[in-house]
C-alpha cells in the first residue's frame, strides 16, 4: 500500500523540486545559472523517461 501511494506521490514531488530548484537557481545566481539549470532539466527529464 505504501509503495503504490509513494509512486503516485512522487512525480509531483520530482515537478515541485525541479521548480524550487530553478527558482533557488535564478534568484541566487540570476541569468548566469541557465546552462545549469538546463543541465538538471536534461537530466530530470532523462530520468523521467527511463522510468516511465
Amino acid at each position: 500500500m505504501m509503495d503504490k501511494r509513494f509512486k503516485r506521490l512522487r512525480k509531483p514531488l520530482i515537478l515541485a523540486a525541479v521548480v524550487i530548484w530553478i527558482g533557488y537557481v535564478f534568484l541566487a545566481n540570476g541569468a548566469g545559472a541557465g546552462v545549469m539549470t538546463m543541465i538538471f532539466l536534461l537530466l530530470m527529464i532523462t530520468a523521467m523517461n527511463i522510468e516511465f
